[in-house]
């Protein structure tokens, strides 16, 4: 037992001898939750609670255009806006007319559903003088919910586009190589719109005819001239080439004569040997005076004739047959 000083006091619950006792703490009864605000109460509140006051306090005034200010207090929002443009000297008090704002919702509403179609259609390869088709399904141009709005913005001459309901049709026989592009707009017929394009590559074809094939004369044909083939109801024909119009331009020569209803085989490249007083070494072009004949100088600009070089002397009775893309020269 232990002594204790005059003066000392004795722990409470303090035995000299004996059992010991220990009292059990109390049972915790866990932490109550308010299902709603109540004013007095020490209790937790829930989330729910808690959002639903804020939300009937900001509504409280029977208007939804009320903020809580810093202070917590509750202020109109237009009114608000305008006290703080009046403190930065932004405003002359004016109450901001929030009728000029729309909502996210509003602005999706407004805008339309996202337009998903690409920029760049995959690129095409055509042959000059072949015809050329490509369907593309409407479902290419596309919204986030079924087909776009589309129509032609540009193609190339002689280029036939139509669109329907399920396809985008393009029918087109180029007529000179090199890049050529058909430009769509796609629209949500709202106020969301963009560009889309197909390039297409025309390249040379080895002729328009098979080589070696026979070809009807549609018109009396002579030894030496250039020809233009053409397309009549199905049947390919052969007629003189002349620069007025870039119909009748050249695509071959001929070696032998024919009268309209006869059948010759035209040359697509090799030595015509069918011509007087050439120039050596000079470039020769469709004429647009004879039919079927050259000169030395090409239509004038301005003309609206075609341009068309067709081949270079190599001596003064033949010329290499060389007939390169043509030009119109508009009027």
């Amino acid at each position: 037992m232990p002594d204790f000083l005059d003066g000392q006091t004795i722990p409470p619950g303090y035995q000299n001898s004996g059992t010991i006792s220990l009292e059990p703490p109390t049972e915790s009864t866990g932490v109550v939750v308010d299902n709603a605000v109540v004013a007095g109460s020490t209790n937790a509140v829930s989330g729910g609670a808690v959002a639903e006051a804020i939300a009937n306090f900001i509504s409280g005034g029977g208007t939804n255009d009320q903020v809580i200010l810093g202070d917590g207090t509750k202020a109109n929002l237009s009114e608000a806006i305008s006290g703080i443009l009046e403190g930065m000297e932004l405003g002359d008090g004016t109450p901001v007319d929030l009728s000029d704002y729309i909502t996210e919702a509003q602005l999706t509403a407004a805008l339309g559903l996202a337009i998903t179609a690409p920029l760049t259609l995959p690129a095409e390869t055509a042959t000059r003088y072949a015809t050329y088709t490509k369907s593309i399904p409407r479902a290419t141009f596309s919204l986030s919910m079924g087909n776009a709005s589309v129509s032609l913005v540009a193609a190339p001459a002689g280029c036939q586009v139509v669109i329907d309901t399920n396809t985008v049709a393009i029918s087109w026989v180029p007529t000179f190589t090199g890049a050529h592009y058909v430009v769509f707009w796609v629209s949500n017929g709202k106020a969301q719109g963009q560009i889309a394009s197909l390039k297409i590559t025309a390249v040379r074809g080895e002729t328009i005819t098979p080589v070696g094939d026979f070809v009807q004369a549609g018109s009396s044909l002579a030894a030496g001239m250039l020809v233009n083939i053409y397309d009549d109801n199905g049947t390919p024909k052969m007629r003189p080439a002349i620069a007025t119009a870039l119909g009748t331009k050249a695509h071959a020569f001929v070696t032998g004569n024919a009268a309209a209803g006869g059948e010759l085989v035209p040359r697509y490249e090799g030595i015509n040997p069918h011509f007087t007083g050439l120039q050596a070494g000079k470039r020769y072009f469709l004429s647009a005076n004879v039919p079927g004949g050259i000169s030395l100088f090409g239509p004038a600009q301005g003309s609206g004739h075609v341009w068309q070089p067709v081949g270079v002397a190599i001596s003064e009775t033949e010329l290499l047959l060389d007939i390169d893309d043509e030009i119109v020269l508009n009027a």
